[in-house]
């Protein structure tokens, strides 16, 4: 993977201002590119482990399309960790958008369903997912934003943990493939708009426990998508 150095980032862009940022990270714009920053206070292992999940993912081609293209990893001044990268802008739009159907919102997760899947006989969870990290394109394949996020599964250290993460953790909840239906299944639940008149008896289960955060449960391994009526 192509590299840059923080001060030729700092030379050629010396007045950006980032257009979004969060806990980890400040998001800038720059011609045509992306420029994901991380804040100066992240402790160094986790930027380091950040390089090596960037490193490796790269070295998996067949996932590379479901988020978005990195173009270079940005280093600090001695090069002794990378500060951030650059890639290309991610297209799409969220799941939840008004204009897009019922059944199409269905294939778009139905399709996330899959590619989280492919993700994980690689050795990894994505975690992350909430309506602002998921993109979908015209022919609802979702992109996957945030990846350096992702988690290996044999060794799951977030970098900033996602709140309802910790309240399902907080519940007993253990960080593995259960985590992850869970958190899709909370985002189904937004991006569908579900409620119990809308799911058979296990989708009415479901929702109660992914809206009280109940981990362990019998339903635990269930996908809310497979639980809707038919309409």
């Amino acid at each position: 993977m192509k590299r840059k150095n923080i001060e030729l980032i700092n030379k050629m862009f010396p007045h950006r201002f980032p257009e979004t940022g969060g806990s980890e990270a400040l998001i800038f714009y720059l011609k045509y590119v992306v420029y994901k920053e991380f804040i100066s206070s992240t402790p160094i292992d986790t930027l380091k482990r950040k390089e090596k999940k960037l490193l490796d993912l790269d070295q998996l081609h067949h996932l590379k399309e479901y988020y978005p293209k990195i173009l270079y990893l940005v280093d600090s001044i001695l090069n002794e960790y990378i500060r951030g990268y650059i890639m290309k802008p991610a297209r799409g739009k969220a799941i939840s958008r008004e204009g897009l159907s019922f059944e199409l919102k269905m294939k778009a997760l139905n399709n996330l369903r899959n590619i989280l899947t492919l993700f994980r006989k690689e050795g990894y969870l994505y975690l992350d997912i909430r309506q602002p990290n998921i993109r979908v394109d015209s022919k609802e394949n979702p992109i996957l934003l945030d990846i350096d996020s992702i988690l290996q599964i044999d060794n799951p250290q977030f970098d900033c943990m996602p709140t309802d993460i910790e309240k399902y953790i907080a519940n007993g909840g253990q960080v593995n493939v259960n985590t992850q239906i869970f958190m899709f299944n909370v985002f189904t639940q937004d991006a569908l708009k579900l409620n119990k008149n809308m799911v058979n008896q296990t989708g009415a289960k479901i929702l109660e426990e992914i809206n009280t955060y109940t981990s362990d449960s019998t339903v635990d391994h269930e996908y809310l998508i497979d639980h809707i009526k038919k309409r």
